[in-house]
């Protein structure tokens, strides 16, 4: 991993044990629903599929929400593939 990478992990690293602690109630589609500012639903291609299987639940559920999937890119979509993804940031600002 390139050493930039390795330095996010371990800055991050203490924030770990209180994300597993945590106990918030699930997202549900009821609070999907409610969300009415633009949304825009970024994945990479190659990530995982469990984040596909959230962001197609979020299109389903969030009125107007727009999603757009990064090729050659996994969950770190923007520094794997920073013009596709700056670009349709910018393209879903553009349209508001």
């Amino acid at each position: 991993m390139p050493e930039p990478g390795k330095m996010m992990m371990r800055d991050n690293a203490a924030t770990l044990m209180g994300q597993a602690r945590e106990h918030r109630e699930p997202f549900s589609a009821a609070a999907m629903r409610e969300i009415t500012v633009p949304t825009l639903l970024i994945n990479g291609a190659r990530s995982a599929p469990f984040l596909h299987a959230i962001a197609d639940a979020m299109l389903r559920h969030i009125a107007g929400a727009k999603r757009v999937v990064i090729e050659g890119a996994g969950h770190a979509m923007n520094v794997e593939q920073p013009g596709a993804f700056n670009a349709a940031v910018l393209d879903f600002l553009a349209t508001r």
